[in-house]
């Protein structure tokens, strides 16, 4: 009887645990938009009424660089259709 008490007060610890942690990175992930920076993947950056920065290397594509851009405009139009 008092190993199945164990078990389940360790289940529950690290049941609370994980849940803990998956809270905690999803708080981080909503407040990737803080200050106003907007990252676009990992190629792009979008600065709240500043600029857009996308990374144009050689070896990216076309449709690749496109999207960013387009995600940047949608951004932009988003903050400037409010004001």
């Amino acid at each position: 009887m008092k190993s199945f008490i164990n078990f389940v007060v360790m289940f529950l610890l690290s049941f609370t645990a994980t849940i803990g942690f998956i809270f905690i990175i999803l708080i981080a992930m909503d407040n990737s938009r803080i200050n106003g920076i907007n990252p676009i993947g990992s190629e792009a950056v979008y600065i709240s009424g500043e600029a857009c920065t996308v990374n144009m290397e050689y070896s990216r594509k076309y449709e690749n660089l496109l999207g960013d851009f387009s995600k940047c405009l949608e951004l932009w139009s988003e903050e400037n259709v409010n004001k």
